[in-house]
């Protein structure tokens, strides 16, 4: 090696034959640089960890929630679905052709009463596809809102 390399090396090299005791503080430097670095790439671990574990639990709670909304929702459906089963033999729109008489009932509401028919459709009859479209375009619908006190329509 020519002497102008070696005369460097020499000089505050860690890796100076001359300086064995600059060369172990060196290492004790490295050693602790990396100790330092593999402290902090742990700490940040454990807080990613950490974080997703947070979140985990918070789309745990959502997912449950969530869950009990649908159980309670199909509850409503099977509710509104019965109705709608027990009504569609009474009805008058639906089917025209078996409509009761247009002659005005003689009957007062304190002589008669009204006493609901059982279910005719066996149980988990399905039904066709009806959405609230398809229910308003069947009838003479007016909503809610644009009724007044009196069930009169409301100018809007």
């Amino acid at each position: 090696m020519p002497a102008a390399v070696m005369d460097s090396l020499d000089r505050g090299s860690p890796f100076s034959p001359s300086g064995s005791h600059s060369h172990q503080e060196w290492n004790t430097q490295v050693r602790k640089k990396n100790k330092e670095s593999a402290r902090k790439c742990r700490k940040k671990q454990t807080e990613k960890a950490d974080l997703l574990h947070e979140e985990f639990q918070a789309l745990e709670q959502s997912n449950a929630t969530l869950v009990k909304e649908i159980s309670e929702l199909k509850k409503e459906v099977q509710i509104y679905t019965t109705a709608l089963e027990r009504h569609e033999p009474h009805c008058t729109k639906l089917n025209p052709a078996s409509s009761v008489s247009a002659a005005p009932s003689t009957a007062s509401p304190s002589t008669s009463s009204f006493i609901p028919e059982q279910n005719l459709l066996p149980y988990g009859t399905v039904l066709p596809d009806i959405n609230s479209v398809s229910l308003a375009d069947l009838f003479d619908w007016t909503p809610w809102d644009s009724v007044n006190d009196c069930g009169y329509l409301s100018q809007i």
